[in-house]
């Protein structure tokens, strides 16, 4: 009972670690895919005021 109880906690556990993990594996993907678009948009702006 103790042992089996032991178990269930650890898969728990490991099942909500991995959640956690691919949880802000997504966030850090679309803050990313943000982070470049801004980046993009920002730069050609700045060159287009050096190119005036």
């Amino acid at each position: 009972m103790h042992t089996s109880h032991l178990t269930c906690a650890v898969r728990f556990s490991h099942y909500s670690i991995s959640f956690v993990v691919n949880f802000l594996f997504s966030v850090v993907i679309k803050y990313r895919s943000s982070v470049i678009q801004h980046y993009q948009t920002y730069r050609n702006k700045t060159t287009e005021l050096f190119s005036v």
